[in-house]
């Protein structure tokens, strides 16, 4: 079974160094990048019709119109109840709120502050794929 990772954020400069840097450091994995998180909504919906789930979800935590926490509440509310996918947020900065939004989710596997180098990242993230 291959290695399926979606990033998701609304910066372009980070989904392509990200991508880059996971393509150099694992070749297998199959990375689907998502510039706002309806793409990846779409993309979902898409999913549990194939039934063709991603094993890990990273996302940007700001993002507008639907930002990294409201993403993965919508995603969790569309997921069926046997389906287990890891979800990551990342952040610059770790929000002040960031403990009250962050009581709800059943899947979140970790939050990551943004390192400057989009490979430390990829590291971190090919580590958290099964």
């Amino acid at each position: 079974m291959s290695k399926n990772l979606w990033i998701i954020d609304d910066d372009e400069d980070e989904l392509y160094l990200l991508h880059k840097a996971l393509n150099r450091l694992d070749a297998t994995i199959l990375v689907s990048v998502f510039s706002d998180a309806e793409q990846a909504v779409s993309a979902w919906k898409q999913a549990i019709t194939d039934n063709s789930y991603p094993q890990l979800i990273c996302s940007d935590w700001n993002m507008l119109p639907l930002d990294g926490p409201d993403l993965f509440l919508t995603l969790e509310s569309l997921t069926p109840e046997h389906q287990s996918t890891n979800f990551v947020l990342v952040t610059g900065a770790f929000p002040s709120d960031m403990k009250s939004r962050m009581e709800g989710f059943k899947q979140l596997t970790k939050t990551l502050l943004k390192p400057d180098i989009p490979r430390d990242l990829a590291l971190q993230l090919i580590s958290l794929l099964p």
